[in-house]
């Protein structure tokens, strides 16, 4: 029986999950390199936690993609350490975005408690042997991709657009794992990440604009249209 539950290439979200705790590991060299590396490193971190959040952990939490439970939540632990955020506070606070409700946190459950309790193991580590690092890198590259992802979902649904505003652009589908079918996502948010592009709907609301310019351009919002194509 495959490990995976939807499809082979569910494979490279995990190895891309599992490469950035090694990568990680760059930052304080990165950090050391003078001013130019200072700023630099907490930039960096704060794009990985912008991007892994809105595509690998965000197709985790609507289409888990192991068979097993206990692998579903190890890999949870894993995105939690590299987003700084616990998957269950994500996961409740999304699902809240779907059905329309204000952010709710909700209980956290057994699995929320460890994802939290590893974090706060990891900011008690950083804070007694890198405590400068905590300080100048992390804290704020944290704030930086928790912004960036702000900015996204205020981008995406610009304007009162609650079922998703679209960009079909090709390289920003490729690189955001098909994030750009939002109003495809949103008419069916179980569907798995690679189905998007065929389900293409017709009448969507799209832009040309990517959602982070979308949401800090005034003009963007003027260039959202509705896509003729689709079915």
């Amino acid at each position: 029986m495959p490990l995976l539950r939807h499809s082979p290439r569910d494979a490279a979200v995990v190895l891309l999950a599992l490469a950035a705790l090694p990568a990680a590991s760059l930052l304080p060299w990165l950090a050391g390199q003078g001013p130019w590396g200072m700023s630099l490193a907490p930039c960096l971190f704060g794009l990985v936690v912008w991007w892994t959040s809105n595509t690998l952990a965000h197709i985790h939490l609507h289409t888990p993609v192991f068979r097993a439970r206990a692998l579903n939540h190890a890999f949870s632990l894993v995105l939690t350490a590299v987003t700084g955020v616990p998957q269950a506070v994500w996961r409740a606070r999304h699902l809240a975005h779907h059905r329309g409700e204000p952010p709710r946190l909700g209980k956290l459950g057994a699995r929320g408690l460890f994802e939290l309790a590893l974090l706060l193991h990891l900011w008690l580590a950083l804070a007694i042997h890198a405590p400068l690092f905590l300080l100048t890198v992390y804290a704020p590259g944290l704030l930086i991709g928790l912004g960036l992802c702000a900015l996204q979902g205020r981008g995406e649904h610009l304007d009162g657009h609650t079922a998703g505003i679209c960009h079909r652009g090709r390289l920003h589908n490729l690189v955001w794992l098909n994030d750009g079918y939002h109003a495809e996502h949103h008419r069916w948010p179980g569907a798995h990440w690679t189905q998007l592009p065929a389900r293409r709907l017709q009448g969507a609301a799209c832009s040309a604009w990517t959602p982070v310019l979308r949401a800090l351009v005034p003009r963007a919002r003027r260039a959202i249209h509705r896509d003729r194509a689709g079915r």
